[in-house]
């Protein structure tokens, strides 16, 4: 059960991704950044202000639909000597990057390591980490805008189990190509999953944690 923990704990502090909704065609690209994190009690709901940079590229057509590359980094854990980051693949199944309603899937490889800890570390101490992230997207289109409601399951490579997570989110596009995007997600880690981490008061009490984060993207 530790080792359960320790693994959403990292997931609801760096796993903030920009939207797959609509993975994006051959030779597009988006390039963003997106804040926030699961929700503490601190004075009231504060959601983690983690900082991730990403992006996604559109790299093939396959079976006639587009797959794109997704990828990222976490800024905030820097600092405090651990990297993390994420890499992965999202395609549609059902319909295309103009169709009104759309499906697709992704899948995310997040890796953290405290190897480049500034100091001295004890014997032993250095850790790897590592998560996949099955994720299912269904989307609506209005105008430029989209927006999607997908179910995750986080598998700790470590001890694999059952770790559901659903999210609403929206991503809001108010320019031609190469304009900027906003977007903001609602997501409930583990939403059948029962904590008990003493060190911090998370949102709800249980099951699960909510996480909130807020984006901007540009998209060329």
């Amino acid at each position: 059960m530790r080792s359960l923990l320790i693994g959403l704990l990292t997931l609801v502090t760096g796993c903030s991704t920009l939207s797959g909704a609509r993975p994006l065609a051959p030779g597009d690209h988006e390039l963003g950044a997106v804040i926030g994190g699961g929700l503490v009690e601190f004075g009231g709901p504060l959601p983690l202000p983690n900082v991730v940079v990403g992006g996604r590229s559109g790299i093939a057509v396959a079976l006639e639909r587009n797959l794109d590359l997704q990828y990222g980094l976490n800024l905030t854990a820097l600092p405090f000597g651990i990297v993390q980051g994420h890499i992965g693949v999202g395609w549609f199944l059902v319909g295309d990057t103009e169709s009104p309603f759309a499906l697709a899937g992704a899948n995310r490889v997040f890796l953290a390591s405290n190897l480049v800890t500034t100091g001295e570390k004890e014997l032993g101490s250095s850790r790897f980490w590592a998560a996949d992230q099955l994720e299912l997207i269904g989307s609506a289109r209005t105008g430029n805008h989209v927006h999607s409601l997908s179910l995750s399951q986080y598998f700790d490579f470590g001890r694999p189990s059952l770790t559901l997570t659903p999210a609403l989110g929206t991503a809001l596009d108010f320019g031609e190509r190469g304009g900027f995007i906003l977007q903001a997600e609602l997501r409930w880690y583990g939403i059948h999953r029962m904590h008990e981490l003493d060190a911090v008061t998370w949102i709800p009490g249980r099951p699960g944690i909510l996480g909130i984060t807020l984006g901007t993207s540009v998209r060329f």
